[in-house]
């Protein structure tokens, strides 16, 4: 693993050990429109769900570490960019949800509410409303709005979803699809109030995560560090990081933009996104590896990308547009070649 640079230790670094009830009482998340979407699917829920139910069935209330999380401080005290985390993050947020609904009546429903929503003065001293964890990306903010504001069930909390017309796609389907997953694993499990009361006191108090909170640039070259071998990110997460690192915060709109330019039309497409970043590097650039057969597998592709030479023929460091609007032109290609379709958009005839 590569090392990380003297300017990012040399920035302010502060961390802070939390646990779920502390980080949603004390903080507000923001999931920026930059980040990768909620991608977790049932299986990471479940996982998730059954590791924290493990320790608390043995009766013990050791402290359950989940990881790190990290964040960048914007200038509303005690808001966060979230930058590493937002999956965990976001389904204990629903965990939280869960919860509250089934402490409808009880004394635990008021503080699970202040959870999940509460008001604050912001700079010019004027009260708000807020979400604790705010989703930036399309409609995942107004998904998770009603989410909360509904308060009931999975069956019911979609049908209302649907008749209010908001997409239920892609990330979106995989919220509600964690919601119901939850709310499923809890009726299954925790039957009484009783029994439900005790795994609250424990999730609240022994499941605890580090906050490493640092300024953006600092925070997106740790996440690089320390996500350099993709663990759980493939290389088009990392490559879209490693092109925000580039840029500055200012330029972030700007260049999620083009981004959506690569991945929407291979998502309507219904392409692989890695299936194309590995033929784009094979297309445009010489590939030099110990195997002398140039080729680049789906899982070399980022170690490719970050290797000091090829870094400086693709330029993305010093031209991280001019960069991506070359990879842009070449989706357009990619998705006509797939289709069969020649460079002048017209369907080729196939020849036996």
């Amino acid at each position: 693993m590569q090392s990380i640079s003297l300017w990012v230790l040399m920035a302010k670094i502060e961390d802070h050990k939390y646990s779920i009830d502390e980080a949603f009482r004390e903080c507000f998340y923001i999931v920026p429109d930059y980040q990768r979407e909620y991608v977790w699917a049932e299986k990471q829920v479940q996982q998730i769900l059954e590791d924290v139910h493990e320790q608390f069935e043995t009766g013990e209330h050791r402290e359950y570490f989940i990881g790190t999380v990290l964040v960048s401080p914007t200038q509303q005290k005690n808001h966060f960019e979230v930058i590493d985390g937002q999956q965990r993050l976001t389904t204990f947020f629903l965990m939280l949800c869960a919860l509250r609904h089934r402490f409808k009546g009880e004394p635990q429903y008021p503080l699970l509410s202040g959870l999940l929503t509460t008001s604050y003065v912001d700079n010019e001293g004027n009260l708000k409303t807020s979400l604790k964890l705010e989703a930036k990306y399309e409609h995942a903010g107004e998904l998770i709005d009603r989410i909360v504001a509904i308060d009931a069930d999975p069956e019911t909390t979609r049908a209302k979803i649907t008749a209010a017309g908001i997409p239920t796609f892609g990330s979106l389907e995989n919220l509600l699809n964690a919601h119901s997953t939850i709310h499923t694993y809890f009726d299954n499990n925790y039957k009484d109030v009783a029994t439900l009361r005790r795994y609250w006191g424990y999730l609240a108090n022994n499941v605890v995560f580090i906050q490493i909170s640092t300024d953006i640039s600092s925070a997106l070259k740790i996440f690089e560090t320390i996500n350099e071998r993709g663990v759980g990110l493939n290389s088009m997460d990392l490559l879209k990081n490693l092109l925000f690192s580039q840029v500055n915060h200012e330029e972030f709109t700007r260049l999620r933009d083009e981004w959506k330019k690569i991945t929407a039309p291979l998502e309507k497409a219904k392409e692989k996104p890695l299936r194309f970043l590995r033929y784009f590097v094979m297309a445009n650039y010489k590939i030099k590896n110990e195997r002398s057969d140039a080729i680049v597998r789906e899982d070399e592709i980022y170690d490719w990308l970050v290797n000091k030479d090829n870094a400086a023929i693709c330029n993305y460091k010093n031209e991280p547009f001019s960069f991506v609007r070359k990879i842009i032109r070449h989706v357009e290609q990619f998705i006509g070649f797939t289709q069969g379709r020649g460079n002048d958009g017209q369907t080729k005839p196939c020849h036996g």
